[in-house]
């Protein structure tokens, strides 16, 4: 196989949260911590009880670090595709609000889950989101992941260990998934030196639209018909474009595309 899938799911559990991998069959399991978590105040960090591979206290802030994916997608000699969701009791990992877009549940937020969230895409050399999550954005509609890496943001320190470990920029590049190419790019991300790749339908390809956002410094790239083909994406992702750690930062949506992947149904030419 080509790709090591690795979906990362964070649940909260009452007062207490808890940590998990899945591993589908005949998936390589990639030594992540399991780790039933206990918040507690320890020198002013928090710490956890990690259970799994090896029992030991350690540091919450720095946990998914340690896991070094790009390190692992070297070791296996393949790209490694992940994931992450919080989710309530029941498994919602999202609401409706009154505008009809789906938002996390505000009691599910907080900042140990989020900056776990953080330290999983520090370490992604591209992300995928798609096309809606650019126009929530531009009505101030959605948290900003695109920027909270660089310099003066409020993960700036994980856009410095980026850099430390050997990564070209403080930011992962960008994927984007749109059947219709109805969304803005953000000005300083085109100026930005960072990559940004658009999937879409093969006849969207050749549009109008695909032509502005190719003059706006986007590749276009189509991807099947009448949506994006979530094998052939990760395929010009991994195979075509090298990327290594690749992570899918949109909702479940974007995730049913990826559903061949974890089948491992991977464009191959």
């Amino acid at each position: 196989p080509l790709l090591t899938v690795v979906p990362v799911i964070v649940h909260r559990e009452g007062s207490a949260a808890a940590a998990f991998r899945y591993s589908p069959p005949d998936m390589v399991p990639y030594g992540h911590n399991v780790a039933r978590i206990r918040l507690r105040k320890e020198a002013a960090m928090q710490m956890i009880d990690q259970v799994f591979p090896v029992r030991k206290h350690v540091p919450l802030e720095g946990l998914y670090l340690d896991q070094r994916l790009m390190g692992l997608a070297a070791e296996i000699g393949r790209s490694v595709v992940l994931s992450d969701y919080l989710t309530d009791k029941n498994g919602v990992i999202a609401k409706a609000g009154k505008d009809g877009q789906f938002q996390i549940p505000a009691e599910l937020k907080n900042a140990a889950d989020w900056g776990l969230y953080q330290e999983l895409m520090a370490q992604a050399d591209v992300t995928i989101s798609g096309g809606s999550y650019y126009k929530r954005l531009a009505t101030k509609g959605a948290q900003d992941i695109l920027h909270q890496f660089e310099s003066g943001h409020a993960f700036e320190k994980l856009g410095e260990w980026r850099l430390k470990a050997g990564y070209p920029k403080r930011s992962p590049d960008l994927a984007i998934v749109s059947r219709h190419l109805d969304f803005e790019l953000p000005q300083d991300i085109i100026r930005s030196s960072r990559r940004i790749v658009i999937f879409t339908t093969d006849s969207m390809a050749g549009s109008d639209k695909a032509r502005s956002l190719r003059d706006a410094n986007a590749t276009i790239v189509g991807s099947g018909e009448p949506g994006v083909d979530g094998g052939r994406m990760i395929g010009t992702l991994a195979i075509e474009m090298g990327y290594r750690v690749i992570m899918m930062v949109s909702g479940p949506q974007v995730l049913d595309l990826l559903l061949p992947v974890l089948a491992g149904d991977v464009a191959r030419d």
